[in-house]
């Protein structure tokens, strides 16, 4: 399954430091790994938010959130809970 992030996701992500930047791109790599299997989705921390957006862990406080777009998935945004709480009203 192919990958896309936004760019404003990657531009939040260049500012992060290298440990954190591993701890997302093994939890994206994580995703790929297991979409489609929904039996491992809890192991990978891997939540439905809504009709077409889900959310996985990022360590204990933070969350990513991303979409499953055709054959690709699309990661948009990360932060806490009430960070990601926020973007969720301010895109429905």
């Amino acid at each position: 399954m192919a990958v896309e992030i936004d760019p404003d996701l990657i531009a939040q992500l260049r500012q992060l430091p290298k440990a954190d930047r591993r701890k997302v791109g093994s939890a994206i790599e994580s995703v790929r790994a297991n979409w489609g299997h929904p039996h491992l989705h809890v192991g990978a921390g891997i939540r439905r938010l809504g009709a077409d957006l889900h959310e996985c862990r990022v360590g204990l406080h933070s969350r990513l959130l991303f979409q499953n777009v055709g054959s690709c998935l699309y990661f948009h945004f990360l932060g806490n809970h009430d960070a990601v709480q926020k973007f969720l009203r301010s895109h429905t």
